[in-house]
């Protein structure tokens, strides 16, 4: 077990996917799939900005400030990272606190995860870049 100081945010990602690998899944289970992968991919994407030297704050504004960073100050590269965060930013808020849910929920649960596969992967891919790797 990892101590806090080294937590591997993509493990949310993992998780969210052990979730919803049983095709009878309870809602609770799905809802709780499209946060974890939220998650996973806003710290993904929090990394990246933050090694392109930008400021993210240690509040809640920074959930929004992240995505709005990744859509307009970040680079066409990155461009599609901050539109994908945003979407799956508003899925999460559903899956949170709407009830009853007002879309598919397990379709919705399966989208969440690609998105947030294709943003925790983009961003390292590009953070790679950044890096000389």
């Amino acid at each position: 077990m990892s101590s806090s100081s080294d937590f591997e945010w993509s493990e949310y990602l993992s998780f969210a996917k052990t979730l919803v690998d049983d095709p009878d899944a309870e809602e609770s289970a799905l809802r709780s799939a499209i946060s974890r992968a939220y998650y996973a991919a806003f710290h993904g994407a929090k990394a990246l900005v933050l090694i392109m030297g930008k400021h993210v704050p240690s509040t809640g504004d920074a959930h929004g400030k992240v995505w709005h960073l990744c859509r307009n100050e970040c680079g066409i590269a990155v461009r599609k990272i901050g539109n994908s965060g945003k979407n799956l930013k508003d899925d999460r808020t559903k899956a949170d606190y709407d009830n009853p849910f007002p879309e598919n929920l397990r379709k919705k649960t399966e989208s969440a995860l690609i998105s947030a596969d294709y943003i925790v992967s983009e961003s390292r891919r590009i953070w790679g870049l950044k890096a000389g790797k």
